[in-house]
């Protein structure tokens, strides 16, 4: 289904769910419990993070014109990169994982975090400690299918969306589109 202005995907708890945008290799993947809607269309694509939790990988976007993250407590601009970012309840918190973002103006780059909180100016503050792991197709565990690199830090452990803590490996499967807008779907759909 194509997202256009003034929709609201909700997923349930357990449900996560991804965005994709039509033309460039720009994905969100959302955890369950995470609100995520569209506002009208400006000048950079934007999305609006009522609650939950999800990682983007955004392409580089035109001069000018950035990839805007809008929850109740910051405003994120993702400068062509890949990032996480968590609302909390009095909290938005955004961890850069490659490349660089801002949130409320401060930027943070790679393998470090910053909090924004009413009346607190973001800081931007080294990720501590971190998570490989290597999924195998074969029983073999000869080659690995995939190597994934999750930084971790006390307060944003996670599985990453669409896995279950057994899985070995999971594809996914993305569909070309024509429309402009995000495109939604449920992992493992």
């Amino acid at each position: 289904m194509t997202l256009v202005a003034g929709d609201t995907v909700r997923a349930e708890a357990g449900q996560p769910f991804s965005l994709e945008y039509a033309g460039e290799p720009t994905r969100l993947e959302a955890d369950g419990g995470t609100e995520v809607a569209v506002p009208e269309p400006g000048p950079g694509k934007e999305i609006r993070l009522g609650a939950g939790e999800l990682t983007a990988t955004v392409a580089p976007q035109p001069a000018g014109r950035p990839f805007a993250i809008v929850t109740p407590h910051a405003r994120i601009e993702v400068l062509g990169t890949t990032i996480a970012v968590r609302v909390g309840p009095v909290s938005t918190r955004l961890e850069v994982r490659e490349g660089r973002a801002r949130i409320d103006g401060v930027e943070v780059s790679a393998g470090h975090y910053a909090e924004a909180e009413q009346g607190k100016a973001p800081v931007p503050r080294p990720l501590t400690g971190g998570l490989k792991g290597e999924y195998f197709d074969h029983e073999d565990f000869t080659k690995p299918a995939m190597t994934r690199i999750e930084p971790r830090s006390a307060s944003m452990t996670r599985v990453p969306p669409g896995w279950t803590a057994n899985e070995c490996s999971r594809s996914f499967s993305t569909s070309a589109a024509a429309a402009e807008g995000p495109k939604a779907s449920q992992a493992g759909a």
